[in-house]
């Protein structure tokens, strides 16, 4: 899986997804190309503030929220026909002979790209 891309991108898929409160997993199946992918929004951390006064609501504890939006598997091939796969979580994929990418997205709204390259 290589690092960078050379020459022109002739296709584009983008798709929208919106996870409040829950996990969306997409999964697209590029037919062995050679392909850069990647989400939107990689993360997010916001702290609340709690509130005291009564005008806001009072008593209430400060809270954290969060989400996230990655890569979390991927499957490919090598030019022997091997067929490999990684799973985990990374927030771009530059590489060759993929088959199938499948996004995470978690309580976030989130663009998935992924790029078709010549």
């Amino acid at each position: 899986m290589g690092t960078t891309m050379q020459g022109s991108i002739w296709a584009q898929w983008v798709h929208g997804v919106n996870a409040g409160g829950t996990t969306q997993t997409v999964t697209v199946n590029p037919n062995s190309r050679r392909v850069t992918a990647y989400p939107s929004m990689s993360g997010f951390t916001v702290t609340h503030p709690g509130h005291s006064h009564g005008a806001f609501g009072g008593g209430e504890p400060p809270s954290l929220e969060y989400g996230y939006a990655s890569i979390s598997e991927v499957h490919w091939h090598d030019g022997d026909g091997d067929i490999h796969q990684w799973t985990g979580s990374i927030p771009y994929l530059a590489g060759g002979f993929v088959t199938k990418i499948k996004f995470k997205v978690f309580d976030c709204s989130a663009l998935l790209v992924i790029n078709y390259w010549e």
